[in-house]
């Protein structure tokens, strides 16, 4: 009998999207400023964040910049 894997419920683009929302969080940073900090319309965040739009390594890189990170710290805290 073989066990397969547990099914994973999100992915992990959700995953990285949530750890950027509560990296922006715990800043203390309004999304439209991060935004503008970063050089993207506000909407470009809004969708990436909220899960309408697939983060892609470009966008992970962007944002990690951004922030001041490292987009493997990003990562690393996303599969936690």
């Amino acid at each position: 009998m073989s066990t397969s894997p547990p099914e994973i419920s999100y992915s992990l683009s959700e995953a990285v999207a949530a750890e950027i929302r509560a990296e922006i969080a715990r800043r203390g940073l309004r999304r439209p400023a991060f935004a503008a900090s970063i050089g993207v319309p506000p909407h470009w965040l809004t969708n990436r964040l909220n899960g309408s739009v697939s983060i892609n390594l470009e966008d992970l890189d962007r944002i990690a910049v951004g922030l001041g990170l490292n987009p493997n710290e990003l990562l690393a805290r996303a599969d936690r």
